[in-house]
């Protein structure tokens, strides 16, 4: 969708494979990652705050009464964010702190038509990769499985001491942590931050994390059935 060879590489694949292949926008591809989430997980407040930590970008989507009230993109992508603020072999706290800073400034000016929240009328929902990376550690899964991933809930406070324990390791020890896959040795950094920064932001201390969003999103809209989240 954002490469600057996109149609080209659309073009090729339906040439060689036959096979069409359509590129939705930011907001499409939300409103399908909160249908998938929407029928994943549960929750005891009318409105929640799903959001979405990619690679590139990171998108916001609050919903109230099963209904979309607004969507917002950020470019607060895990992998963006660790090359430009995080790009030494040990993670300074100065490098946390500059990071800290740019993503709190980004969510103050791209959330600003948000509700405030606050657990007992808004639940944080997250999904991808970091998220669910930080429910494994917590529950120090050796191998993934996301039936105990899926719907776990996890406070800040603890999610703040597992950035402390992955602080305090140089980056190649860091796999050690039980549930800290490989690869992610450097960008949970950035994206542990992503999720400090949205819980101050929307005032909450405990998330929800859901095993699903985008592609649980497209099986359900593909059937027609579950929770549309419109």
């Amino acid at each position: 969708r954002e490469s600057s060879n996109g149609l080209d590489f659309v073009k090729k694949v339906g040439e060689e494979t036959g096979i069409p292949v359509d590129v939705i926008s930011g907001d499409e591809e939300a409103r399908l990652t909160v249908r998938g989430v929407l029928n994943s997980v549960s929750f005891d407040t009318p409105g929640c705050l799903v959001f979405d930590i990619g690679g590139g970008s990171t998108e916001y989507v609050y919903v109230n009464e099963g209904k979309i009230i607004n969507i917002e993109s950020t470019g607060l992508g895990v992998v963006s964010l660790t090359e430009k603020y995080l790009s030494d072999e040990d993670d300074t706290e100065s490098d946390v702190e500059a990071l800290d800073a740019h993503i709190g400034s980004v969510l103050t000016e791209a959330l600003n038509s948000f509700p405030e929240g606050g657990d007992e009328t808004l639940t944080l929902v997250g999904t991808a990769g970091t998220p669910t990376t930080l429910a494994a550690i917590e529950l120090r899964l050796a191998a993934y499985d996301p039936v105990l991933v899926n719907n776990y809930v996890l406070s800040r406070e603890k999610i703040a001491s597992t950035l402390k324990t992955v602080l305090s390791l140089p980056r190649a020890e860091r796999t050690k942590i039980p549930g800290l896959e490989q690869g992610r040795e450097d960008l949970i950094v950035s994206g542990t931050a992503v999720v400090l920064k949205t819980m101050e932001r929307f005032m909450s201390e405990r998330m929800v994390v859901s095993d699903a969003g985008l592609l649980e999103g497209i099986a359900y809209t593909m059937v027609g059935c579950g929770k549309e989240g419109q």
